[in-house]
């Protein structure tokens, strides 16, 4: 039996498998981190402890697995592969719940999206799960707190995105999920832009079952990005886009907020539902906190470090404040993440703009650019409709600068869709207005955000795919040829199997994978690039639903058609779901898929 794919068909299954690989341990020995140990110690019997609980091969996905594949099926990849390892953790939390059952355990939280358990427990709960699985690393759960209209929009060119002819950009259909305080949901600014349902909101403390915002923070930064009311009046960079929101804090102003609940946080933005097979998760996050006494450490086995890279791998763009300490911090200093860093209405550095080199990021700035956030006027909380009328608020600091570029994003996405995250930085940085010395630098990083500049970027840089790509067989190799891309001045070309890049850079019109197996499977993408933009990725080759079954000519046939009909309305996770079947990559089988292999019926494959 003979079979086909076009060449973005990467199939579920597979992919999972290729992308999930170890972590590497940490550098101290034992299984109670130092600082616990010492915790432990000095505090009285039946105190409580807040930590986190990492197992073992904690997974590290690798992003070339995932090159040139859309957001939804990055996402549908990544939030898998993390979710099919959770099973892991079950005696973990099941001894923990015993635990629990007796009055030793006050929190627990599963964080599949780095292997871990957020627990607060007693010493000897703490010694004896260690004792129990000596793999497990116990390590401190660190704190972390806030990074304490309309000029500012006209500051980032925000209104001439939407102004633009024929057809302007508001963020329509995008969605940010801000990782705060909260949102106040009745807010007039806000509550038409509220992304309703059971998937819009996340309260890590159980405080409250809809959007609410006691501390006016998180509803400042919401206005910022996407704040505009029913009559069309803007407070926001992306007026147009939709909000859902996790409160990491907790109503109560004395209480500590700790990393795992920011990791929650980010964990509930990639997958709201809880159904990896679903792209509800959200496009852009936007994080104005920070690790409370941990400015710029960088270990790679830290939870919200594995929670930072998951979030970009599965293809959301992710933005952080960078501190109004004058130095770096983390998240925001992480490679994976964008600093925003802030500036007032004359370009004048914010005197505490977090900045300056980290060994966080030995090969670029800090910050990445930066934004309005000096005196910008946003949202104030109503308590819940508590305060009639449409409060406002003057903000100051670079919580505030950092949703103007989660805006700007947002703006991108609604203009080119399938645009990747390594396109939207560069876009953003490449068009930023220079400020301080000439050229990127620790300060101001690459310039101040300029939202109609980066659409213009991209306007002027996206090329078009290569055309009429094929692989032929050249002796033991195959050969990838395409034709170049009509976009002038393209820079070079990507090429990927299955997935996975085989090579960046390419100047040519073909490239020879002398590595492959000349009696497999395989499926090849080429995508151009210009300037740092990808172009979509261009259809190499037909590949087989099924192989296996002789057949003495290898070509599209009635056979692949009962292949396909046996998995039509089939999605990863149902009995009848087949990968291959899956022939444009979207994660179903459906018309679509049917529509493809009618366009292919008799071709024999090259």
């Amino acid at each position: 039996m003979s079979g086909f794919a076009l060449s973005r068909l990467v199939g579920l299954v597979a992919a999972l498998g290729a992308l999930l690989s170890a972590a590497a341990p940490p550098a101290w020995a034992g299984r109670i981190a130092p600082e616990v140990d010492g915790a432990l110690r000095a505090k009285p019997p039946g105190a409580r402890h807040r930590v986190i609980v990492r197992l073992p091969g904690a997974p590290a996905l690798d992003e070339s697995a995932l090159h040139g594949r859309s957001k939804a099926f990055r996402s549908r990849a990544v939030v898998g592969a993390l979710r099919s390892i959770e099973r892991e953790q079950r005696p973990v939390i099941e001894t923990l719940k015993g635990h629990r059952a007796v009055g030793n355990v006050d929190r627990l939280r599963s964080l599949w999206i780095a292997n871990a358990v957020a627990v607060e427990a007693s010493e000897n709960t703490l010694r004896d799960l260690a004792a129990a699985y000596p793999d497990l690393e116990i390590v401190e759960d660190r704190p972390i707190r806030l990074l304490a209209a309309t000029s500012n929009l006209t500051q980032v060119k925000a209104p001439d995105v939407w102004a633009l002819s024929p057809q302007g950009y508001t963020g329509e259909g995008v969605v940010i999920a801000i990782v705060d305080t909260g949102v106040d949901g009745a807010h007039p600014a806000l509550s038409t832009r509220y992304r309703r349902g059971s998937n819009g909101w996340f309260d890590a403390f159980d405080e409250h079952a809809t959007p609410f915002d006691a501390n006016g923070h998180g509803t400042a930064v919401a206005g910022i990005a996407v704040g505009g009311d029913a009559s069309g009046s803007a407070i926001g960079v992306a007026p147009g886009a939709r909000w859902i929101a996790a409160k990491i804090f907790s109503d109560n102003p004395t209480a500590q907020a700790f990393e795992s609940d920011a990791a929650a946080g980010l964990q509930w933005a990639l997958d709201p539902d809880g159904n990896p097979s679903t792209d509800d998760g959200a496009d852009v996050i936007n994080g104005s906190f920070e690790v409370a006494g941990a400015s710029a450490v960088c270990d790679a086995n830290s939870l919200l470090r594995s929670a930072v890279t998951q979030v970009r791998n599965a293809g959301v763009v992710a933005v952080f404040a960078s501190g109004n300490a004058g130095s770096p911090v983390v998240p925001a200093a992480y490679p994976e993440a964008m600093a925003v860093g802030a500036v007032d209405q004359n370009d004048v550095l914010y005197v505490f703009s977090g900045q300056g080199t980290t060994a966080c990021r030995p090969t670029s700035v800090y910050p990445d650019l930066v934004a309005p956030g000096v005196a910008v006027t946003s949202a104030d909380t109503t308590l819940g409709g508590a305060t009639p009328g449409s409060p406002v608020q003057s903000v100051t600091g670079t919580s505030f600068a950092a949703p103007h570029v989660a805006g700007a994003a947002a703006l991108l996405l609604s203009a080119y869709p399938h645009l990747s995250v390594n396109s939207i930085v560069a876009a953003l940085s490449m068009s930023a207005v220079d400020l301080g010395i000439a050229g990127s630098d620790d300060q101001f990083g690459a310039g101040r955000l300029d939202t109609l500049g980066a659409l213009n970027y991209v306007k002027q840089n996206l090329p078009a795919p290569p055309a009429g790509a094929e692989v032929k067989q050249l002796g033991g190799a195959l050969g990838v040829m395409w034709l170049p891309s009509p976009t002038t001045m393209v820079s070079s070309y990507s090429v990927s199997r299955n997935g996975a890049v085989l090579a960046t850079g390419v100047t040519g019109s073909s490239y020879d994978d002398s590595s492959a197996s000349t009696s497999a499977s395989y499926t090849y993408t080429v995508s151009a690039v210009k300037n740092g933009i990808a172009s979509d990725v261009a259809d190499a080759m037909l590949a087989n639903i099924s192989r296996g079954e002789t057949l003495t000519t290898d070509r599209v046939d009635g056979f692949d058609l009962v292949v396909l009909q046996a998995a039509m309305g089939s999605a990863p996770g149902m009995a009848n779901w087949n990968p291959a079947a899956d022939l444009n990559g979207d994660g179903l089988v459906n018309s679509a898929d049917f529509a493809i292999l009618s366009t292919h019926f008799g071709q024999v494959m090259k």
